[in-house]
């Protein structure tokens, strides 16, 4: 008859009189990493919003539960309402929206959301975030013409009303002189709007590719 493997702590086997060293695997609530235990691995504890079952192991965490490799079994997973980067397994991060997270492998995230943003906060190109928290499909021919257009509009009737309040010929001097101040405090104020678009923010449309336009006027020259 075969001995009882005996296994360092705190690896165990699932099941009481196993003979192969194979059989030695983390305790439920740790997790393998360094390889399996008759090649030095160590079992560490679980991380917090994290479920490791027993057997769990790091090695399996990035292998697609599609793979045909024989390299597949038990990996910490990730509790429902936080999410895991690719690059970053095993830290956690909670999202602020339950329901874009779903939890279970690295990087998983509600449909149509972004994987690589952190707690999934953004949506993919092409959808943006509605009412209900649901990333939906952008409709067709979304533009930020509209925008632009009424906020030209808005400065040029402005311009005019300063005008034509000053049109006696002894306040023209002083009305040129409003209409350059107005302009020079449009210039100014659409620099600011510009920082906007480099926070780490999913901006939808139209404002994203407002904000895009006006980027130039902060000499950002990277959007021509």
């Amino acid at each position: 008859l075969s001995a009882c493997i005996v296994c360092r702590s705190p690896f165990t086997t699932k099941n009481i009189a196993e003979t192969s060293g194979l059989s030695c695997m983390c305790p439920e609530d740790m997790y393998g990493i360094d390889g399996p235990h008759l090649e030095g691995g160590q079992c560490m504890p679980c991380p917090e919003a994290m479920e490791c079952a027993f057997g769990s192991d790091v090695r399996f965490m990035l292998v697609p539960s599609t793979s045909a490799t024989k390299l597949v079994g038990e990996f910490p997973r990730v509790a429902a309402g936080y999410m895991t980067l690719i690059d970053e397994a095993l830290k956690v991060y909670k999202c602020l929206d339950e329901s874009a997270c779903p939890g279970g492998r690295p990087a998983t995230c509600g449909e149509h959301r972004d994987i690589t943003q952190i707690a999934c906060a953004g949506c993919l190109d092409g959808f943006y975030l509605d009412s209900s928290a649901r990333c939906v499909l952008c409709p067709p021919g979304t533009s930020a013409f509209p925008l632009i257009l009424v906020c030209i509009a808005s400065v040029v009737c402005v311009a005019a009303a300063a005008f034509c309040v000053n049109r006696g010929s002894q306040m023209r001097s002083q009305a040129w002189f409003i209409m350059m101040t107005m302009a020079g405090l449009l210039f100014m104020n659409m620099q600011a709007l510009s920082v906007f678009e480099k926070l780490s923010i999913t901006w939808f449309e139209p404002v994203r590719s407002v904000l895009k336009i006006v980027s130039v006027l902060s000499f950002d020259l990277q959007i021509l």
